[in-house]
């Protein structure tokens, strides 16, 4: 889904290395119970990494989920911003960016979502992007391991 106004995900190329080169983002992440929390997005070729803002890098904190794979993202998209909210006046329209993420996790019980609202449009556009790449490539790597097994079988 791409809503009138947001970065054109296309504008972000990567390749194997760029795309998994380590990146931050400063980010607020919505908890289970809707609290909004400053946090520190970390992306990498294999995790998505949630620490709190200002812990070193590679060093989450106390937070109860560290990391997610990249394998285990189901759905990353754009959203519409909520309003009716009591920080509506503190978003700003016209830059304002959030994304959710889909986490299946069948072995862990089902699936998680993370909602996630970024610092600006085009840093929203790039964690998509970033984390779209990296997951098919990561389907990519899964399907050809399958086919070699297959093969030496």
């Amino acid at each position: 889904i791409v809503l009138s106004g947001q970065p054109d995900l296309a504008s972000f190329m990567f390749d194997d290395i760029t795309a998994g080169r380590y990146k931050e983002f400063d980010v607020v992440k919505k908890n289970k119970f809707g609290r909004r929390q400053e946090r520190t997005m970390g992306i990498d070729n294999l995790k998505i990494y949630n620490m709190k803002r200002g812990s070193p890098s590679g060093f989450a904190g106390k937070v109860f989920t560290a990391f997610k794979l990249i394998s285990s993202v189901k759905r990353i998209d754009f959203v519409k911003k909520e309003t009716g909210g009591f920080f509506d006046a503190v978003d700003e329209e016209e830059n304002f960016c959030s994304l959710k993420i889909e986490f299946d996790e069948t072995s862990e019980g089902g699936a998680t979502t993370w909602d996630i609202t970024a610092q600006n449009k085009t840093e929203c556009a790039e964690i998509i992007a970033k984390i779209r790449f990296l997951r098919d490539k990561s389907k990519q790597r899964s399907m050809l391991a399958e086919i070699s097994k297959r093969n030496v079988a």
